[in-house]
């Protein structure tokens, strides 16, 4: 009878055959190595978020906090320059998405504020002069 042979045992070369030759570092899709492509000759740069739409986007949700006016404008200021920045960068940078979602969300709580303001606090400053109280 002979030995049980180990399922997870690497494979022994045979007769004639060379094992394969060693990697030279990770590889890509299809077992490309990683690195510059035929045509172009060099790394393409690595793309970087832009700090300025990341700060901008903070911002426009925390203007959703009790001191809300004050973040909204500064998110909007930021999301600009930082989607300008992005814009000139020649792919360099990203964060074109939270440019957006930054000025969206600033938008929303300044339309909101600003109905805040134009209905409901006169209503809160009209309401004592038009009730009636029975005095004297």
């Amino acid at each position: 009878m002979s030995e049980p042979t180990d399922p997870f045992a690497a494979p022994s070369a045979g007769a004639g055959q060379s094992p394969p030759p060693p990697s030279s570092g990770p590889t890509g899709y299809a077992g490309q190595p990683w690195g510059p492509g035929p045509a172009s000759g060099h790394y393409a740069p690595p793309t970087q978020t832009n700090t300025k739409a990341i700060v901008a986007l903070c911002l426009a949700i925390a203007a959703y906090t009790p001191v809300p006016f004050i973040g909204a404008v500064i998110a909007l200021v930021l999301a600009s320059s930082a989607k300008r920045e992005i814009l000139a960068s020649g792919g360099r940078q990203t964060g074109l998405d939270l440019c957006t979602w930054a000025t969206v969300l600033s938008i929303i709580h300044l339309v909101f504020v600003g109905l805040v303001l134009l209905v409901i606090l006169p209503a809160f400053i009209l309401l004592p002069f038009s009730l009636q109280l029975p005095f004297g």
